[in-house]
Protein backbone atom coordinates (compact mmCIF):
# COMPACT_ATOMS: atom_id res chain seq x y z
CA UNK A 1 0.00 0.00 0.00
CA UNK A 2 1.92 3.21 -1.24
CA UNK A 3 1.76 5.78 0.89
CA UNK A 4 0.40 9.65 -0.02
CA UNK A 5 3.15 12.04 -1.30
CA UNK A 6 3.39 13.73 2.23
CA UNK A 7 3.14 11.06 4.18
CA UNK A 8 6.06 9.42 2.49
CA UNK A 9 8.61 12.15 3.20
CA UNK A 10 6.97 12.43 6.78
CA UNK A 11 7.51 8.43 7.18
CA UNK A 12 11.17 9.36 5.69
CA UNK A 13 12.10 12.22 8.56
CA UNK A 14 10.80 10.30 11.29
CA UNK A 15 12.40 6.96 10.20
CA UNK A 16 15.47 9.25 9.98
CA UNK A 17 15.12 11.01 13.39
CA UNK A 18 14.53 7.88 14.90
CA UNK A 19 18.31 5.66 13.75
CA UNK A 20 19.86 8.96 14.80
CA UNK A 21 18.54 9.58 17.94
CA UNK A 22 18.51 5.47 18.86
CA UNK A 23 21.53 5.22 20.17
CA UNK A 24 21.61 8.45 22.47
CA UNK A 25 18.26 7.00 23.68
CA UNK A 26 20.37 4.03 24.71
CA UNK A 27 23.53 5.78 25.94
CA UNK A 28 20.92 7.74 28.58
CA UNK A 29 19.10 4.33 29.35
CA UNK A 30 22.42 2.57 30.07
CA UNK A 31 23.86 5.42 32.01
CA UNK A 32 20.35 6.31 33.97
CA UNK A 33 20.57 2.45 35.05
CA UNK A 34 24.39 2.50 35.60
CA UNK A 35 23.92 5.66 37.99
CA UNK A 36 20.37 4.10 39.68
CA UNK A 37 22.70 0.40 40.55
CA UNK A 38 25.59 2.04 41.86
CA UNK A 39 23.65 4.54 44.52
CA UNK A 40 21.41 2.19 45.21
CA UNK A 41 25.08 -0.72 45.85
CA UNK A 42 26.41 2.65 47.98
CA UNK A 43 26.40 2.33 51.27
CA UNK A 44 24.23 5.41 53.11
CA UNK A 45 26.36 7.83 55.24
CA UNK A 46 25.37 7.16 58.62
CA UNK A 47 24.05 10.82 59.98
CA UNK A 48 26.64 12.64 62.71
CA UNK A 49 24.93 12.85 65.60
CA UNK A 50 24.12 16.57 67.05
CA UNK A 51 25.32 15.82 70.65
CA UNK A 52 28.84 15.10 69.38
CA UNK A 53 28.93 18.09 67.99
CA UNK A 54 27.52 20.27 70.80
CA UNK A 55 29.92 18.43 73.07
CA UNK A 56 33.31 19.43 71.12
CA UNK A 57 32.21 23.13 71.86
Amino acid sequence: MPFPEGMESMMTVITAFLSSSLPVLGLCLATGCAALLAWRNAPTPQPVPVRVRSRRR
